[in-house]
């Protein structure tokens, strides 16, 4: 399989992510986005422009394991 994701980097774009071909919206009002591993520790952030004005953001972490 294969994901790629994209954002253009202006705030107000929508993250994609292109897997096997189809690709769907994440989210929209992005303000910034980025991943970061350190160790086996993968961390998605996430940075949207919020409905109520200002911004939200999100961190996301997930443990990655070998493949044997």
């Amino acid at each position: 399989h294969t994901a790629i994701y994209t954002f253009s980097g202006t705030p107000g774009t929508a993250l994609t992510r292109n897997f096997d071909g189809v690709q769907n919206v994440l989210a929209d009002n992005v303000v910034s986005a980025g991943f970061s591993l350190s160790s086996k520790v993968l961390t998605f952030s996430l940075e949207v422009q919020s409905s109520r004005g200002g911004t939200e953001t999100i961190n996301l972490q997930t443990y990655l394991r070998e493949l044997s």
